[in-house]
């Protein structure tokens, strides 16, 4: 990834992005927007046949637009999603998140400084689809890092802590 420089001998362990689900969820917004037209087009059609022939050429251009308007969001929306990611290497963990269309912001703390992981599971549906929120506590002055709506949450706690265990554990944990 372009936006975080690792140093020498650190590895990605985890790259993660919010769940698949609200892709999917995403998806079928932007598919009922698709439909919308074609609905509108059936209800005017059988209310006021001769409306549409009429104004034939101004609805054409009309559609254009709002089907070029669709388009723009679902890139925007595919966009947030692949670029707004976390990372966690050997050393170091990266929050990256898209702040505009070419801004990033980019955290960074080091595995050594954190103090505690918190996993955050809300709802049935989380629940189900196993996705929730892990709030990473850091040395500092509230520091509270979360990476919102990922999958496995508590696999995710789970490699983060050892990880933290294993930096504490080495000798010059410090120079990081």
């Amino acid at each position: 990834m372009a936006v975080i420089d690792l140093n020498p001998n650190e590895e990605i362990i985890i790259e993660t992005r919010q769940h698949w689900i609200f892709i999917f969820f995403g998806l079928v917004k932007f598919g009922l927007l698709l439909l919308l037209p074609f609905v509108v087009y059936a209800f005017l059609s059988n209310q006021q046949p001769g409306f549409l022939s009429e104004y034939f050429k101004l609805i054409w251009g009309g559609l254009w637009l709002y089907f070029f308007g669709i388009s723009v969001f679902l890139t925007k929306f595919w966009i947030d999603y692949y670029l707004n990611v976390w990372v966690v290497t050997n050393q170091r963990v990266f929050d990256v998140e898209l702040k505009g269309l070419f801004n990033f912001e980019v955290a960074v703390f080091t595995l050594g400084n954190i103090q505690d992981v918190t996993i955050s599971i809300q709802g049935p549906l989380a629940t189900l689809f196993n996705y929730g929120n892990v709030l990473v506590q850091t040395a500092g002055e509230n520091m509270t890092f979360t990476f919102r709506q990922i999958a496995a949450p508590q696999r995710i706690q789970e490699q983060v802590v050892e990880l933290s265990r294993q930096i504490r554990q080495t000798p010059l944990n410090n120079s990081n």
